[in-house]
């Protein structure tokens, strides 16, 4: 009935009908795409006096393929609020596809080909221990602090530090 009567609108691939009466207004979509689905949403939040079978006056849904659905989706249903009193309704329709997913390639079967179980991955074997001259020093843990020099224009005749640990 609404695709028959409708007002028809085309967005990409996707067709959308509004049908609207003295007792509101219902819209559906339907995607024309035999490979694609679509992501709709349809945005009547500037309506006036209404509300929606929704309880939203925001839908969004996922159109499948054609292939696979045909026919078209009722998408929201607007009625005025109080019917005694003024309403309208105006609507912006946004859709897009979703990037389609590149299947991975798997890998090949180890398991043997006449019927047994796969044979477990060998154990990882730890490295051989290194020589000691070959290990590298210890990060410096603590730095040098260099003492401040007396008071009395004296002068120190050996430097003297104090190890603090880093922060």
């Amino acid at each position: 009935m609404i695709r028959a009567k409708g007002k028809e609108m085309v967005v990409g691939k996707v067709r959308v009908y509004a049908l609207g009466s003295p007792g509101g207004v219902s819209f559906a979509a339907v995607n024309t795409d035999p490979s694609r689905a679509y992501e709709l949403t349809l945005d009547a939040s500037s309506s006036l006096n209404v509300r929606s079978h929704r309880n939203t006056l925001v839908a969004t849904t996922i159109l499948p393929p054609a292939s696979a659905s045909p026919s078209p989706l009722l998408l929201l249903v607007l009625l005025p609020i109080d019917r005694f009193e003024s309403w309208s309704y105006s609507y912006k329709v946004s859709c897009y596809a979703p990037k389609a997913r590149v299947p991975r390639p798997t890998l090949p079967s180890t398991a043997p080909r006449d019927g047994r179980p796969p044979v477990a991955a060998a154990p990882r074997v730890a490295a051989a221990p290194r020589h000691p001259s070959a290990t590298p020093p210890p990060p410096p843990a603590a730095r040098a602090v260099a003492k401040a020099r007396p008071a009395g224009g004296a002068t120190a005749t050996a430097a003297t530090a104090t190890l603090r640990p880093v922060e």
